[in-house]
């Protein structure tokens, strides 16, 4: 048995060239957009050489300083052998360290091989160039130094990881104890109001003079809002000082459960009623000022409504198919609702409680 082949000439695209329809051209140019916008603002924030410390905070982008008039250097001030017509900044001497990691890191070749070098500009998009020369030809034999470049890196992750510890250590004025924490520098601690002076007397331990406690809780009552306000203190007798709990119920229809109150309006499926009739829901919960009930005690609790129309929901679409079987069917689909206003929630006890009041 004889076997025959036959040449096949693959057609080499030209670039940019392809047959998709989708908007291919989005990701690789999205990336473009925001590496390039870091590399621009990291490159202006390397060679400014300025505002890059504030007392034990230090900007990542200079640390390590290893020269530099900073009071974190390591070395010293810049050395006078410095050439003048060569730009100095300690960022300089930091930042290729970070940089080359991320340039050969293999995760990192997806965007910019697409986005950068073209190299392709997407799957399935033609080449700006005919030939492939792989990892053994510059720039992309750069690539082979990322173990290296991942040692250095972890020295600089450690430094780093340093920093930041050292950044929540503060010395208290007030006290001279150290603490770790958010230090707000510059703020003295009456200005942060009469929070942050109680804070200060936790940490510093000082008691707080007579009449000052009541003087900071008038001070709160008089800013917050009404909700957030100094409740007032029940007494033993259980007397009522103006708090009320409103009455409101749990209540199943159609399947569901609604929370429901006096007065309230909602939506549930459709019930078997007229415009203007009243219906009985059942009540699976019941709070209130007096008590909340059991199963046993809701059947004495009566929730009723006000039928106030019939709506029909948003449609929803619904779409079927079995692959490789050509089977579609797109079909709609409004629910039924009625909508009803809650006009009364009683139950048994309150009714009893009434009758007590009017009886006496």
């Amino acid at each position: 048995m004889s076997v025959s082949t036959a040449p096949v000439r693959l057609t080499v695209r030209r670039f940019g060239e392809t047959t998709r329809q989708d908007a291919w051209w989005i990701q690789p140019l999205v990336v473009f957009l925001g590496l390039s916008t870091f590399l621009v603002y990291s490159t202006w924030a390397a060679f400014q050489n300025s505002h890059y410390t504030y007392g034990p905070y230090l900007s990542p982008f200079y640390s390590p300083v290893l020269l530099g008039d900073s009071p974190h250097a390591w070395f010293g001030p810049k050395p006078a052998s410095w050439p003048a017509w060569l730009p100095f900044s300690p960022a300089l001497l930091i930042l290729p360290i970070p940089g080359l990691f991320r340039l050969t890191c293999y995760y990192y070749r997806g965007a910019y091989y697409k986005a950068f070098w073209m190299d392709p500009p997407s799957c399935t998009v033609g080449e700006p160039r005919k030939s492939y020369w792989g990892e053994h030809s510059f720039p992309l034999v750069m690539q082979n130094a990322h173990r290296y470049m991942l040692f250095l890196s972890l020295a600089v992750l450690a430094i780093l990881w340093y920093d930041a510890l050292s950044a929540y250590w503060f010395v208290d004025a007030a006290s001279g104890a150290g603490h770790f924490g958010i230090a707000r520098r510059g703020v003295p601690a009456t200005a942060a109001g009469p929070a942050a002076s109680d804070l200060g007397d936790r940490r510093t331990g000082r008691r707080p003079a007579a009449g000052e406690r009541e003087r900071r809780r008038a001070t709160i009552e008089g800013q917050a809002p009404g909700p957030q306000r100094w409740p007032p203190a029940l007494s033993r007798e259980g007397r009522d000082h103006g708090f009320r709990v409103m009455a409101y119920a749990i209540v199943k229809t159609g399947g569901k459960q609604y929370r429901v109150e006096p007065g309230q309006s909602l939506l549930v499926e459709k019930l078997d009623a007229g415009e203007g009739d009243t219906v009985d829901l059942e009540p699976i919960l019941f709070r209130s000022d007096d008590s909340v009930f059991d199963a046993k005690g809701l059947k004495k609790v009566k929730v009723q409504a006000k039928v106030v129309g019939h709506e029909r929901g948003p449609k929803l679409r619904v779409f079927k198919f079995k692959p490789k079987r050509g089977y579609r069917k797109r079909t709609g689909h409004r629910q039924a609702l009625t909508r009803i206003e809650i006009t009364e929630i009683s139950s048994g006890a309150a009714k009893k409680k009434e009758a007590s009041t009017d009886g006496s």
